[in-house]
């Protein structure tokens, strides 16, 4: 009897049977959780409260969003005792996931007021469930701060000064000693001096001031541009270790150009040295403004009218004069005008004279 192809078809067959993977363990389904948000901002300006957040792209264990989430939207007023209010929902609609996202909300005006406000995001799946609550955002409910009046702009040499009317008296619930106040301007670059020169200036920018002082300087502006600015009071506290901005709303935009109009100084210290017959050395103090271009000389005989010697300005505050035709005894006197590089020209310098041999 020959056993040993069936033996051998057996021992296949149990080899097969064994060689085969074990089946892991039965995943339990996805309840498809949008993930939490983390980043909840609040800002608000005047009596609106806009809130930001990123929208998640996965749920809870990883699979993607494909569809627009439910979001809920809710509200806590935090009294300054300790005890809290219920949250009150808000708002529900969808968001799209992996987006940027946005809520603007309205305090009533019949409002009673709170200490603050907390604001939490909750994702919601398919079936009204949640993996959690954002982290909470805060904002200051008190009375709307009143923004500046009567700005006004002026474009000065050392850049352009900013003027408005002080808040006179705070209201007592923003003012504290765990507050500061401040105003925050805002400067748009409408016209550039040059379109080659657009890409290398700040075009839109926001400039602190401390309190609430009734002016300001802007340094910053660059000459022969148009800016707009407009104001806004905020101030600035904490609650449960995180920074709260309160902004008043803005300013109406004004305008100002910063034509330059303003003149170098007048040049000092020129002094004249003779060379020889027909050769005078001149020298003299230079200017420091950033935008100087340089210097003209001028020079005139006894009785008769200034004569421009350079045709354009030089740029070192030192020049050397050769006179064509000179004259033994003859009278001469020099002065200089510096210009800057909008054309610019200063009240000529004190005259410097001598008499050739």
């Amino acid at each position: 009897m020959q056993r040993t192809p069936i033996i051998a078809a057996l021992a296949a067959i149990l080899l097969a049977a064994t060689g085969c993977g074990q089946p892991g363990l039965p995943m339990p389904p996805s309840l498809n959780l949008p993930a939490p948000v983390k980043d909840l901002t609040a800002q608000r300006t005047g009596d609106t409260i806009t809130l930001r957040w990123s929208m998640p792209k996965e749920t809870t264990d990883k699979q993607p969003l494909k569809n627009p989430v439910p979001v809920e939207i809710w509200l806590q007023q935090i009294p300054s005792t300790t005890s809290k209010s219920p949250a009150q929902r808000i708002e529900a609609r969808p968001y799209i996931p992996g987006a940027p996202a946005e809520f603007t909300y309205t305090l009533p005006a019949d409002r009673i007021l709170h200490h603050v406000d907390a604001f939490t995001v909750r994702l919601l799946n398919a079936n009204s469930r949640t993996a959690g609550d954002s982290n909470p955002a805060y904002v200051l409910d008190m009375p709307a701060i009143a923004p500046p009046t009567a700005l006004t702009a002026v474009y000065t040499r050392t850049g352009v000064r900013l003027n408005w009317s002080q808040q006179v008296v705070w209201p007592s619930q923003i003012v504290s000693d765990a507050m500061d106040y401040s105003i925050l301007v805002h400067r748009i670059l409408t016209t550039p001096p040059t379109q080659k020169q657009k890409s290398a200036l700040v075009l839109d920018t926001y400039l602190n001031v401390s309190g609430d002082p009734g002016v300001a300087l802007d340094p910053t502006a660059v000459p022969n541009a148009e800016y707009t600015y407009s104001l806004q009071r905020t101030t600035h506290s904490t609650y449960a270790a995180v920074k709260i901005e309160t902004l008043s709303v803005s300013t109406n935009a004004i305008t100002v150009s910063t034509k330059d109009t303003f003149p170098p100084a007048q040049p000092t210290g020129l002094a004249a040295v003779l060379l020889n017959a027909s050769t005078i050395d001149l020298s003299w103090n230079p200017n420091t403004e950033p935008d100087l271009a340089g210097y003209l000389v001028y020079r005139h005989a006894d009785n008769s009218a200034d004569v421009k010697v350079t045709a354009a300005p030089v740029t070192t505050p030192d020049y050397r004069d050769a006179i064509a035709a000179p004259q033994s005894g003859q009278h001469l006197c020099w002065s200089i005008v510096a210009v800057d590089t909008t054309g610019n020209q200063s009240q000529p310098s004190a005259p410097e004279c001598l008499s050739l041999p």
